[in-house]
């Protein structure tokens, strides 16, 4: 049985699921350049079934998991549909002109006039999947039997089935999707329960993204600047200011005491149209005109904070009574909220927590996949099968691979002068001791937001400069230190790891804390708070790259290594040879280690 898992939106995802196996999954944004590409996966799909090995007349169902959108507007479909995605992100401040602008390109007046009901119009359900079911058909994909796959549904199964868990509490928590922004689920044996959920006017997601915005960054991409920020500042200065903000709820899960639902302030938001700052969610304006009352004299580290500590205070406010009530000991989390990894250690602290999991792409991407176990566990029950229970996910290396003649073909047409070694991971070492900055490409792309050793940029962690140094580089303003890749032998080593979120760290999802004696030999990944966010490398998993650092460590006396992300700010991390060497062309790297060629800058 082939299923093919859609994510349509945000970290426009493919998935595909053979006989309950992972076969590939292909994120549209490596293919089509477009940073978190919001659209139809339209070259991820025949990338993800070429990969897999599956022919598109072979699948058996297709799943798409955001309900919502089948009742959206047209014109939203079409712009969705369009190669480059939606022109415009609505999640931040909308430019009237720039929409206005690209709503007209070749839409109909109708269409225009129809965006008010762009997410309650039945009307649209069926010419909205007539015309997807239209595309899959030019694929040659049989898309007679589109399922329909509830977003927070789908969030909750893209964490209880590569979890390994047979039972255990299942969070998921973003902006909004399908008219929810939490849930809380019980997974047992194999079925998922839902024991709570968040409508989306109470949103979690929402306010970290509005602190986000608010401080001068891009929500629905900046978080992570917001919990390294976090670590300079005290949450005590402006604390009390956002506690009406987000609350735990007993009814609801979350709560928010600032919302303005009066004709007046609605009319008022609307007006901010013309001023370049208005916000397409309600909640959002309202919590701008709250910040901007509230927290105008204080210091962005100190906001960054007080937000970040609200948010971890919640979370284990909302979560407490639920474990135990039900005295459930493990915890798997999905949604974007969990991509804060600082959150996710203290929800793994938590008392009579023993084990924790948070989807390695844990944002709407994993959703592709999180629909397809939905509708794979639904035909094992029609079936009346032994229930599915999914299979601990062992590795996220799930993308695109690249022939050695396929490289090199690359490197000819650029000119670009390379040797050929056959023992690459030991020249790679020794020249990142030596202080020199190496971009790793090598193998299949890894699935979700994570360089995982195969899209890597590589560089000595104990020099103290480099952080400055390689931000400037690759034109990124971070406050977060860069993760360590440590080896699985070592890790205990310098990190307070055990084996509850030992898991987890290895897709670096979480962050613990560094053992104090080893903060002076790694301060390029040890936060100033004494934490780092770490990548676990074992040889079975990645034996390239756990040779890399082992060669490291033979002229460090180090078995840990700066990874971060191989890609230029703002930009997905690269895909294809092409992208690698751009990249190096672009000076972002000193030398670039593609498979087994060695190119200097």
């Amino acid at each position: 049985m082939v299923i093919l898992g859609i994510n349509p939106g945000y970290d426009s995802t493919a998935a595909v699921l053979v006989d309950g196996k992972i076969g590939a999954i292909v994120e549209e944004e490596r293919l089509s350049r477009v940073k978190n590409h919001l659209g139809f996966p339209l070259r991820a799909i025949p990338e993800a079934l070429r990969i897999a090995g599956v022919k598109a007349k072979d699948v058996t169902l297709t799943t798409f998991s955001f309900v919502e959108y089948l009742y959206a507007n047209k014109l939203l479909t079409e712009l969705l549909l369009r190669d480059g995605g939606l022109p415009f992100d609505p999640e931040n401040p909308l430019k009237i002109s720039k929409v206005a602008r690209e709503l007209l390109k070749g839409a109909k007046i109708k269409d225009l006039l129809g965006l008010s009901v762009a997410k309650t119009s039945r009307a649209n359900y069926a010419w909205n999947r007539q015309r997807y079911t239209e595309v899959l058909n030019r694929m040659e994909i049989p898309a007679s039997s589109v399922l329909p796959v509830d977003h927070h549904l789908s969030h909750a199964a893209s964490a209880y089935y590569s979890s390994g868990f047979d039972e255990c509490l299942i969070v998921t928590s973003d902006g909004s999707g399908d008219g929810l922004s939490a849930t809380v689920s019980m997974g047992r044996g194999g079925t998922i329960q839902r024991l709570q959920q968040t409508p989306q006017i109470f949103s979690a997601g929402l306010f970290y993204g509005s602190i986000t915005a608010y401080l001068g960054f891009k929500a629905h991409r900046h978080e992570g600047k917001i919990t390294g920020l976090a670590a300079y500042g005290n949450p005590g200065a402006c604390y009390e200011q956002l506690v009406p903000c987000l609350s735990a709820d007993a009814k609801d899960g979350f709560s928010c005491a600032i919302r303005e639902t009066s004709f007046t302030s609605r009319i008022g938001h609307m007006l901010k149209v013309f001023g370049n700052d208005y916000y397409r969610h309600p909640l959002v304006n309202d919590y701008q005109n709250y910040f901007a009352r509230h927290l105008r004299s204080f210091s962005k580290e100190d906001i960054a904070s007080a937000a970040q500590k609200r948010l971890e205070d919640v979370f284990q406010d909302y979560l407490a009574p639920i474990l135990k009530k039900t005295g459930m000991k493990k915890v798997a989390l999905a949604g974007g909220v969990f991509a804060n990894v600082k959150l996710n250690q203290r929800i793994f602290e938590m008392d009579g927590v023993e084990e924790i999991y948070i989807h390695p792409n844990m944002g709407d991407g994993g959703n592709a996949l999180g629909s397809a176990f939905v509708a794979y566990r639904k035909k094992q029950e029609d079936r009346r099968r032994q229930p599915y229970l999914g299979e601990r996910i062992e590795h996220v290396y799930l993308g695109p691979g690249y022939s050695d003649r396929e490289i090199e073909l690359e490197l000819r047409k650029r000119n670009l002068k390379y040797t050929f070694h056959q023992d690459i991971e030991t020249l790679i070492g020794k020249k990142v001791a030596e202080g020199k900055i190496v971009g790793r490409f090598n193998g299949r792309m890894e699935y979700g937001p994570r360089a995982l050793g195969n899209r890597t940029i590589l560089a000595h962690p104990g020099n103290a400069e480099i952080n400055k140094t390689l931000n400037d580089r690759l034109h990124r303003t971070e406050f977060m230190p860069f993760a360590p890749s440590v080896l699985e032998e070592d890790a205990a080593d310098y990190f307070h790891l055990s084996r509850g979120d030992s898991f987890p760290a290895e897709f670096m999802t979480i962050t613990c804390n560094v053992r104090k004696e080893q903060i002076a030999r790694i301060p390029a990944v040890s936060h100033v708070d004494g934490t780092a966010r770490p990548h676990i490398v074992k040889m079975s998993v990645n034996p390239s790259y756990h040779k890399i650092i082992s060669a490291f460590k033979q002229h460090t006396g180090l078995g840990v290594i700066i990874n971060t992300s191989f890609n230029i700010h703002e930009e997905p991390i690269v895909c294809s040879p092409a992208d690698a060497c751009r990249a190096l062309q672009l000076n972002a790297v000193d030398y670039l280690a593609i498979g087994r060629f060695w190119v200097a800058a």
